[in-house]
Parts: C-alpha cells; structure tokens; sequence
C-alpha cells in the first residue's frame, strides 16, 4: 500500500477519534451536538431552533415557529376586522361585495359562483426582482375572510432550509380555495412560486384555482391613468397613502443582510409592506365589481328607419338596435373608450363660469368616485344648457359606468336620443330609468 495513502487514513482515524472524543465531552456537560442529539431531549432541534429565532427576534414582531411534516417556519397572523378601514373603504363592505359580477369581469362562466370566502389573495416577497432560477421567496402573504373579517398570514423563513416547509404549508391553505386573487400574480408571483415547486419536485397547489389577476383588469377597466402599480392604485382609486413604506427594490438587500446574521427588526417594514398589499387587493377587487357595470344591450345588423341623422360625438357613432335582434352591442367597451376620449379633450369645462377656460375635469383629479360624479355632472349640465347635448355624451356614458343606479345619466340619455328619433335607445334608457332606485 502506498506510503501516502496510509498517512491519509491515519489522519482520516484520527480526526474521528478526536470528534468521537469531544462528543463524549459534551455529553457528560449535557450539550448535545448534531450526531449525538437525543429525541425528547430539553436540548434538542426544536427548542434550539426557538432559542435561535428569540435571539434574532422574531419573538418581538409576533412570529410562531410552526412544524409541519416538511420542517418548520415562522408564521405571523394579523386580523383586520369588518369595521376596519383601509383608505375610503370599510373591508366589511368590500366583502359584500357582488362577486358573483366576477364572471362577467372575468370573462368566463367558471367565475360566476365564486364567492368573497373561497378567495386567497396572495402576494410574495422575493430575495430578487428577475425571474432566474435563483429568484425564492422568503415571505408568502396569504389573505382570507374570515368570521369577522379579513385574517392576514405570512409565512417566513427564518432561515434557508425553511423553505420547503412553507411552501408546504401555503399548498395546505390553497387546498382548501376556490379562487386566488393577485396583483401581476400570473407573470410573477405565481410563476416565481410554481418554479419553486418545481425545484423541490414537490405538487403545484394553483391548477384549481380561479385566478383573477388585479393588474391586468386594472389597465383594462380603470381608464386614465399614467401608472397602474399597487400603490398608485391605492393613491388614486383606494385613497391609501403609505408611510415610511419599504420601497420594493429595498426588499432583497434586506433579506440579505438578515442572513449575514441580521436581526429580524431589519425585515419589519418588509413584513408591513406585504400586509398592507394583501389588505389592498380585496378592496381593489371590491371597486372593480362595482363600478364596472354590464352595460349590455341588443344590436342589430341593420340600423333602425328613423330617418335622423346620427349625432356628431366624441364618441365612436352607435348603432341602433331593432326589437327584432339578439345580438349583445356591449356598450361597456364604449364607455371605457370614453374615458380616453374625454382626456383628449379641450373643451369640457368644469363649471358654467370656466366654460371659455377650463379643459375639464380630469379621472386623476379626483380621489373617490363620488367626487368625479359631481365634476362629471356639472359639466354635463354646463354642456346640455348650452345646447351642445351631443359634446355631454361622453360625460353622460361614462356617469352611467361609474354610477349605475344614478336616474340623471339616464333621464338625459333618454332625452337625448327621443330628441334624435332614436326610438330603440331612448325606450332602452327610460326602461333603465324607471327600474333604478330614487336617489
């Protein structure tokens, strides 16, 4: 046997007897290391691990060590109540919410008997903003309604053998889900998560679940905006203004100076700044199914004999339909196109004394729904006084978007088109008219 090889093996010998002798040491002191941990013992995995998660803090922002079958993580829970408000909104009445309209905000029958329990909304925070193999999250938000209101989770790691058991952990909450709701959850969250399972060759939990994306349906149906992030959103439509918020790109180099032996105090705006996402995204859901209304009505393929000459609007000419047809003219994509329109615009005033100067009322001047109702109106108003009805079209639909059961809309559409001789469309407006509730 070669001399060099024997030297190895002896130094190999050795090295074992030394450790086999220090375990011996830390027996008899009752410290137990990594190989000679005994079950049950006062100083085993379990309480280490706590005496570990207490040293760095976690204790302090309300953090539970949690065991499942895969390990343990760190879970911290918060209740918002019905009686909460987040910006303009009361959460109780963003959970009543009709989300039965989900199907036609989605688009598809599957959505139309979901309701405000079987959602989830989720959103993420990752150790990175790009989609690479790399990309993890170390804390999954998870919100539900429950009795009483809306039960905010987060599930963290602590450290980065955590990550199974999470991830374990959000697939037993989504078993028990009919719908997910995110924001750009298809392109990130989602996609981040799925690729995780992947990697860890562990079952994907999202294949049945309803997912509504909060971004998309944002951009598609609340027009005039120059931003659609969440925050913005949450300025503009929510009335929420974040303070000492941890702006996203902050977020990685946090966690990672937590794992260079960090306290957990450095992760406590992250943890804030994921709640307040999760508590944002039922509220914006809530205004997307209210203020969205199917404005659906018959079509024809051939227009109506009235013999009157279409009106000249800022609106696309619309077709009058026959009693005959039983093709939809959805008169929502209209409306939204509206809204485009009216910012093109230099000549819708707010008020009668600012008709020669004013270029109108803009979507982003107004921070609530009421406020750009009453703008909408005076202008309105201003416009059919002047005789130029035709110019206060754009105004009137886009008032019947946002305020479906208001009769003012109505009755001047109605007047409008009776005016015009467009039978079809005045009686559709009267009948819309006599059906909304007096205000």
């Amino acid at each position: 046997m070669d001399s060099k090889f024997k030297q190895r093996l002896k130094r190999l010998h050795d090295s074992r007897l030394r450790a086999a002798a220090a375990n011996e040491r830390a027996e008899d002191q009752g410290v137990f290391t990594a190989e000679t941990e005994k079950v049950g013992s006062p100083e085993g995995p379990a309480s280490a691990s706590l005496k570990a998660k207490a040293d760095q803090g976690w204790q302090t922002l309300g953090a539970e060590v949690v065991q499942n079958e895969r390990g343990q993580f760190l879970l911290l829970a918060r209740h918002y109540g019905d009686a909460s408000r987040h910006g303009h909104h009361h959460l109780g009445a963003c959970r009543g919410a009709d989300h039965s309209q989900l199907r036609r905000l989605m688009n598809r029958r599957a959505f139309e008997c979901l309701v405000a329990e079987d959602m989830v909304f989720l959103d993420i925070e990752t150790n990175g903003l790009g989609r690479d193999a790399g990309t993890y999250a170390f804390c999954i938000g998870v919100g539900l309604w429950v009795e009483g209101g809306l039960l905010v989770e987060q599930y963290v790691m602590g450290s980065l053998d955590e990550e199974v058991p999470m991830l374990a952990a959000l697939g037993d909450r989504l078993d028990k889900a009919r719908g997910l709701c995110t924001f750009n959850g298809k392109k990130f969250d989602v996609d981040r998560l799925e690729a995780r399972y992947k990697h860890h060759a562990m079952a994907s939990p999202f294949g049945h679940l309803h997912h509504v994306d909060l971004l998309p349906l944002s951009r598609k149906h609340l027009k005039g905006h120059v931003r659609y992030g969440l925050q913005a959103l949450e300025e503009r439509i929510l009335g929420v203004r974040r303070i000492d918020d941890v702006p996203g790109q902050r977020i990685p180099p946090l966690w990672k100076r937590y794992l260079a032996g960090g306290q957990a105090r450095l992760l406590d705006g992250v943890l804030e700044h994921n709640r307040i996402d999760i508590v944002s995204m039922p509220v914006l859901l809530a205004v997307l199914l209210e203020t969205t209304p199917d404005l659906s009505m018959p079509d024809s393929s051939a227009p109506a004999a009235t013999g009157a000459p279409e009106p000249r609007t800022q609106m696309p000419a619309l077709k009058a339909p026959t009693r005959e047809s039983s093709e939809p003219l959805n008169i929502g994509a209209r409306l939204t196109r509206s809204y485009t329109l009216r910012e093109r615009s230099t000549g819708l005033p707010k008020s009668k004394a600012e008709l020669r100067t004013s270029a109108g009322p803009r979507l982003d001047d107004f921070k609530t729904i009421g406020e750009r109702l009453r703008a909408l109106r005076e202008t309105a108003d201003a416009l059919i006084e002047r005789d130029q009805s035709a110019q206060a079209l754009a105004l009137l639909f886009e008032m019947v978007a946002l305020s479906p059961g208001n009769p003012y809309p109505l009755e001047q559409l109605a007047r409008y088109y009776r005016a015009q001789g467009n039978r079809a469309f005045a009686e559709y407006f009267e009948a819309r008219l006599k059906a909304c509730a007096p205000y």
